[in-house]
């Protein structure tokens, strides 16, 4: 023995479990899937969610190398329907706490270092609301922005996890502060200024929160390039994020990435001087 590969292709055509009327049939020898050469042998593999969509169908094969470097063929293939995964520990743990789809102007400090268009500095910010960590494998956005977590990833109890456009933009405008809790840029993308979808997925769509925003009421205008963010209405309740009602425009400028945006007692004295109460 020398290594072991497997292989995942997809298959589509007329009554195969998730194809759609219409659309090209696929073979095969599009593979969805390939894993490393293994060298310690084992009889299973742990394919990443990512690989395969919920309903579909696919075929897996494996392959052998011996000790002088020759590979066997591809095995004859194990065909199967994947199945839908239970989310319910995602939902029930984490939401969308808040967006900065459209940041505010830069500054002339900004443009000067190089960061010349307002979308650079784009984030979301995800925090799991329940008393136990989650393991973030196998979850991404799949809308809005492409973006997936390592395998690695934990968001711990009552913490933040962000996604960002540009990490260096970021952090001359936020600081290095937060760097632990980046866990992925997405740099090839960009959040529509006049609103779409945004979709947090495990695997390679099942949805795990989803909604679409817009730049029009009943939508927080302020969120709309003036320098606030979009942030959801009591996270720990898990809100329906659907909702205009349930978003509104954060307290602080800029937002309040990696921290629950507060509006402390201090800072609306400051704003209502002379008030007793």
């Amino acid at each position: 023995f020398g290594a072991i590969q497997w292989r995942i292709g997809e298959i589509a055509a007329p009554g195969l479990a998730g194809y759609t009327p219409g659309e090209p049939r696929r073979y095969e020898v599009e593979n969805v899937w390939t894993s490393p050469e293994i060298t310690t042998f084992s009889a299973s593999i742990r394919v990443p969610a990512t690989a395969a969509r919920a309903g579909h169908t696919y075929r897996a094969r494996v392959r052998h190398k011996d000790e002088n470097g020759r590979w066997s063929r591809w095995s004859l293939p194990v065909q199967f329907v994947t199945g839908v995964p239970d989310v319910t520990v995602y939902q029930q743990s984490l939401v969308i706490s808040e967006v900065n789809y459209h940041p505010g102007p830069t500054t002339q400090a900004e443009r000067d270092a190089g960061f010349l268009d307002s979308e650079l500095f784009e984030w979301i910010e995800i925090k799991n609301v329940s008393t136990q960590p989650v393991a973030a494998a196998g979850l991404r956005f799949t809308k809005g922005v492409d973006v997936e977590f390592s395998g690695t990833w934990t968001i711990p109890a009552g913490g933040f996890a962000l996604m960002v456009k540009d990490l260096a933009a970021f952090r001359h405008r936020w600081g290095t502060g937060h760097d632990s809790i980046i866990a992925g840029t997405f740099s090839a993308d960009s959040l529509r200024n006049s609103g779409e979808e945004v979709k947090l997925s495990y695997g390679a769509g099942t949805e795990v929160r989803a909604f679409t925003y817009d730049d029009a009421a009943p939508w927080p205008a302020a969120a709309d390039g003036t320098g606030f963010t979009l942030v959801l209405k009591a996270p720990g309740a898990l809100p329906d994020h659907t909702l205009p009602v349930n978003w509104r425009a954060s307290a602080l400028t800029g937002g309040s990435p990696g921290a629950d945006d507060l509006y402390t007692y201090a800072a609306w004295a400051a704003d209502y001087p002379g008030a007793a109460n």
